[in-house]
């Protein structure tokens, strides 16, 4: 099957000649997508994939798309974030405007629980996301700190939902096979993922204000036991946070770095090589 094949002969001549036509919609995707409340409403992963896919079967050059992606979603959130300040919290009000108070419960409970590191994680959360950068303008978050986040973020969001979909549709235009044990390659990525995250899991416990090692640093002297003190009862510290998500990684590569070199990883490195070739090429 080839590309003409793969999206319609007119649907692939239209792609391949007009690439920042597709761009173009990418990034308004993206805008839509991160917009708030908008967003709610909007099917813009399925959208987004779409177009990635599209895109990597056109050679499309993947620095076009990723920063059409990145533009997109930096403004949406831009946006929605200055229309939370302009707001103000006047239109918190439950008996006034129910629906909306609802809609912004969940993101202001993150932000107050978890501060900034919630307007990282909500981010790459799709039914939450377009409702954090609202509730961080209402809650009159300073707007250079939320401005230098939301573009530092959307540069990690934009490979993270456009790269799988471009990936597929390059691969299709330019014949890379995947492995014919893509089944049991998913199924054991998939019982990693588990691990690692129960792993980060168990690991926060430990710097959790009441977990055996902050205990130690706060009835020791020195810079860990300021940093714990501060926070009381059972919630995360810096270093609970710190703990769960180097644990996280480890687990997450380790397993994954050992299976990829072992002899049934030789057809992934091959797929991974023709992968990165490819990348170089159309970026």
């Amino acid at each position: 099957m080839n590309d003409a094949d793969l999206l319609g002969a007119d649907a692939f001549a239209t792609l391949s000649a007009h690439p920042i036509a597709l761009c173009a919609v990418i990034g308004t995707l993206a805008f839509m997508e991160s917009l708030a409340i908008i967003g709610i409403f909007t099917p813009g992963i399925a959208l987004l994939a779409t177009g990635a896919l599209a895109a990597g079967a056109a050679a499309t050059p993947l620095s076009w798309l990723l920063a059409a992606g990145w533009f997109g979603a930096a403004l949406g959130d831009g946006l929605s974030f200055l229309l939370g300040r302009r707001i103000g919290p006047g239109v918190r009000d439950p008996a006034r405007y129910p629906r909306l108070t609802a809609w912004m419960r969940p993101g202001e409970r993150l932000i107050d629980r978890y501060g900034v590191l919630a307007l990282v994680i909500g981010r790459f959360l799709g039914p939450i996301r377009p409702v954090l950068p609202l509730a961080a303008g209402m809650l009159r978050m300073p707007t250079p700190r939320f401005m230098t986040l939301n573009v530092v973020t959307a540069i990690a969001w934009s490979p993270a939902y456009l790269l799988p979909g471009y990936l597929v549709g390059a691969a299709y235009g330019q014949r890379i096979t995947v492995p014919s044990d893509w089944p049991w390659a998913l199924l054991l990525a998939l019982l990693i993922i588990g691990f690692a995250l129960r792993t980060g899991t168990l690991t926060r416990r430990l710097g959790k204000s009441d977990g055996a090692l902050a205990r130690r640093l706060r009835d020791g002297q020195g810079l860990g036991a300021r940093a714990v003190r501060p926070w009381p009862g059972t919630e995360d510290t810096p270093l609970a946070q710190a703990l769960s998500t180097g644990a996280t990684l480890l687990a997450l590569a380790i397993p994954s770095a050992l299976v990829f070199a072992s002899d049934a990883g030789a057809p992934w490195r091959s797929f991974a090589g023709a992968l990165l070739r490819m990348l170089r090429a159309l970026w």
